[in-house]
C-alpha cells in the first residue's frame, strides 16, 4: 500500500516521486520541491491516534535538534508538515541509501572504509555532544550513505535538547535494543558515552556483518566488561581497530573513550588505544568514608596528616580473613595475622575518630580497643611476661653453672626482645604517608567535602575519574619551572569539577522528584514539561564538561611538555565552561523548587 501517488503534490510544493523505504508507520519518498527546483526526501509518518502526540513531538525535535547542528555528516532538515493525521519530514535526499543496505549487500566492510565512518560519524557527534545533544539511536540504519560513499547521520528524534520535553519517562527508554548501552537498558540516565557504545557496536557490525553474541534475540548483546572484540570474527582486521571498538563498548561507561572526540583521534592516529581504568574513589578501610586523596586512610583518621594521630587500634576479636575482606585483599598475609593476634596494630587514628572508627569495624563484626602508645604493653599477653622471665631465669642458672658470660648476655637479650616487641606494637599495619600530589590545602578540603557528600553513582565516578587524572598531571606541571601557567589552570579547573559534581548529584535528586511527581501528580503546571527538559538538558551539558575536561587532563598529560601554553588555555576554557553551566544550573535549581514546593496546589499526589 502506498499512501501517497507518484506525480501527486504534497502542499502545492513537493511533488511525489519513488517510495525510497518505509518502517512501522512512516514511508520515505523522493520528491521535488518544485519551488526551488531541488530534490528531497519526505519522510511521511501515519500514527496511530494512540500515538500520535508523542509521535509528532518526536518530529518536531529533530527539526529542533538539527537546525541547531551544521555539519557536512548531519543530514539535512529543511521542513516539517502536518497537514490533518499526516506528518510529513523534508529533508536531504540520499538516494544511495544508509549503512544496513550496503551491509545487506556486502556482509561486511573494509576496515579503511569502517574506519572513514567512524570519523565522520563520530565527528557529527562530538558537535551535538558539546552543544549538549546526545543522538540516543545511533545504528547502520540511520547512517545514510551519499552518492560517493560518504556518510551522514539521520535521525535525531530520539535526541535531548533544550526547550523540549524528554520522550523517555521511568522505566522506559527509546532507542534501538540491538545498539542500546547496557546502563540504559538497566533503566539509569544515559549521557554521551552511551551514543560512543553504540557508534562502536555500529563498526563492530561494519566489520564483521553480525552483532555481537547475545542471550536472547529478545535482549541486547550481552555486556562484556572488556568491549566487543571483531577481530575474533575477522583476523585481517588491525588489532589497532579491534582494540579501539572493544574499548567503544566496554559496559561499563567510565571503561569507554571519554568523549567521542578522543575516539577520532584514536581512529587517526591507528594506534591500540590505552585501556581506560575504571576509577571509583576508594573508601577509608578505618572508619568507610570516600577518600579521594589516594591516601589509605581519610583525612579524618590521620592520613593526610598522620602525626596528629594519637590512638593506635588494636583489634580484639577478629581473624585474618576477616580482616583481609576489610582491606580488600586476597588473603591473610602474615602481618595482618599479627594484627588478629594482637601482636600489631591495625592503624594509628586521632582520638576524636576513635568513635566513629569503632562504629564502623563494629558493623564488619571486628572489635578493637584505641590505646595511647604509653599504655600499649596492656594488650601484651602475659604468656610474653613469661617468656621474658624465662629467658632471663635460664640465662641466670646457666651463667651461674656452666658459662658466666650469659650472666651478661642473657639481659641484653630480653632487652633486644622487648625493643622488638615495642617497635612492633608501634608499627600499625595501615601507615598511611602524606599524599605526594601537592594540592593547595583549601583544595584539598573541598575534594574531602565533597567526596564526602557524593553518594555511589555518576557524580561520583566522574569526580573520582577527574581527581585520578589531575593527580597525576599536577607533579608532572609542578616538577617544571617553565609551566607554571599551567599549573595555575589545572587548579581552578580541579576545583570547579567538584563544584560540577555537586550541581550534577543535586540535579539528578531534583529529576527523581520530578517523576516521582509526574507518576502521582493529578495535574501538573503548564510550565512543567519545559522546565523538565532545561533540568535535564542542564544535566547533560554538565556531564558532557567533566568529560570533556578528563579527556582535556589525559591530553595534557601526554602534550603538557609539547605545548603548555596551549593545554593551560585549554583547561581556562574548560573551567569557564563549567563556571557558566553551574550559573545556568542554579537558575534552573530554583525553577525546580518552585515546581516542587508542596503548597502549589496544582499538584495532588498521594
Amino acid at each position: 500500500m502506498s499512501y501517497l501517488t507518484a506525480g501527486s503534490l504534497l502542499q502545492d510544493r513537493y511533488r511525489i516521486g519513488a517510495e525510497l523505504g518505509r518502517g512501522g508507520y512512516s514511508v520515505v519518498y523522493q520528491a521535488l520541491d518544485t519551488q526551488l527546483d531541488l530534490a528531497v526526501a519526505v519522510k511521511v509518518v501515519f500514527p496511530p491516534p494512540a500515538l500520535a502526540d508523542k509521535v509528532r513531538e518526536r518530529m518536531r525535535r529533530e527539526v529542533m535538534a538539527v537546525r541547531a547542528l551544521n555539519h557536512a555528516h548531519i543530514i539535512t532538515v529543511y521542513d516539517l508538515i502536518e497537514e490533518g493525521p499526516w506528518l510529513a519530514l523534508i529533508m536531504e535526499l540520499v538516494p544511495a541509501g544508509d549503512l544496513q543496505t550496503m551491509l545487506a549487500r556486502h556482509q561486511s566492510l573494509s576496515p579503511d572504509y569502517v574506519v572513514q565512518v567512524g570519523k565522520a560519524i563520530g565527528s557529527a557527534l562530538a558537535l551535538a555532544h558539546h552543544r549538549g545533544i546526545v543522538h540516543r539511536d545511533v545504528k547502520p540504519s540511520n547512517i545514510l550513505v551519499r552518492a560517493d560513499r560518504t556518510v551522514a547521520l539521520a535521525d535525531f528524534g530520539s535526541a535531548k535538547i533544550q526547550g523540549q520535553s524528554t520522550m523517555t519517562q521511568t522505566g522506559n527508554f527509546v532507542g534501538t535494543l540491538d545498539y542500546l548501552a547496557p546502563e540504559i537498558f538497566a533503566g539509569e540516565r544515559g549521557d554521551s558515552r552511551a551514543d560512543i557504545y553504540a557508534l562502536g557496536i555500529t563498526l563492530y557490525v561494519a566489520l564483521t556483518g553480525n552483532l555481537p553474541p547475545r542471550s536472547s534475540p529478545m535482549l541486547p548483546p550481552t555486556p562484556s566488561p572488556d568491549g566487543y572484540h571483531p577481530r575474533a570474527l575477522r583476523p585481517d582486521i588491525p588489532p589497532w581497530l579491534d582494540a579501539l571498538v572493544a574499548r567503544a563498548t566496554c559496559a561499563e561507561p567510565g571503561r569507554r573513550f571519554p568523549t567521542v572526540q578522543t575516539l577520532i583521534e584514536a581512529l587517526g592516529k591507528q594506534q591500540v588505544p590505552l585501556k581506560s581504568t575504571l576509577r571509583r574513589i576508594n573508601t577509608c578501610f578505618i572508619c568507610g568514608n570516600p577518600e579521594p586523596l589516594g591516601l589509605t586512610i581519610c583525612a579524618n583518621c590521620g592520613g593526610a596528616e598522620p602525626q596528629s594521630s594519637d590512638r593506635l587500634i588494636f583489634v580484639e576479636q577478629a581473624t585474618g580473613e576477616q580482616l583481609a575482606q576489610l582491606l580488600d585483599l586476597p588473603g591473610p598475609t602474615a602481618a595482618l595475622l599479627e594484627v588478629a593476634k594482637i601482636q600489631k596494630p591495625l592503624a594509628q587514628i586521632p582520638l576524636s575518630s576513635v568513635p566513629q572508627v569503632t562504629q564502623h569495624l563494629a558493623q564488619a563484626q571486628i572489635s578493637i580497643q584505641a590505646l595511647p602508645k604509653n599504655r600499649v604493653w596492656s594488650v601484651v599477653p602475659t604468656s610474653f611476661y613469661v617468656l621474658l622471665g624465662g629467658v632471663v631465669g635460664m640465662g641466670t642458672i646457666a651463667g651461674l653453672v656452666t658459662l658466666p658470660v650469659l650472666l651478661w648476655v642473657t639481659p641484653f637479650i630480653a632487652l633486644g626482645l622487648l625493643l622488638g616487641a615495642n617497635q612492633k606494637l608501634q608499627s600499625p599495619f595501615l601507615n598511611p604517608q602524606p599524599s605526594a600530589t601537592k594540592f593547595p590545602t583549601d583544595l584539598k578540603t573541598k575534594i574531602m567535602q565533597t567526596a564526602t557528600t557524593l553518594p555511589p553513582g555518576i557524580a561520583r565516578d566522574l569526580l573520582a575519574d577527574v581527581l585520578f587524572i589531575g593527580q597525576n598531571v599536577l607533579p608532572l606541571v609542578q616538577r617544571n619551572t617553565l609551566q607554571p601557567d599551567l599549573a595555575h589552570s589545572l587548579i581552578p579547573l580541579l576545583a570547579a569539577a567538584c563544584d560540577a559534581t555537586l550541581a550534577l548529584h543535586r540535579i539528578d535528586q531534583t529529576l527523581g522528584r520530578l517523576e516521582k511527581q509526574r507518576q502521582y501528580a493529578t495535574q501538573l503546571p503548564a510550565t512543567w514539561s519545559t522546565s523538565t527538559a532545561q533540568c535535564e538538558q542542564t544535566r547533560d551539558t554538565l556531564v558532557q564538561r567533566l568529560l570533556e575536561s578528563i579527556a582535556a587532563l589525559g591530553l595534557t598529560q601526554s602534550q603538557a611538555a609539547l605545548a603548555p601554553a596551549a593545554m593551560g588555555k585549554e583547561l581556562n576554557q574548560l573551567t569557564q565552561d563549567l563556571r557558566s553551566e553551574l550559573i545556568i544550573q542554579a537558575e534552573i535549581t530554583k525553577e525546580m523548587q518552585a515546581l516542587l514546593n508542596p503548597s502549589d496546589r496544582k499538584l495532588r499526589t498521594p
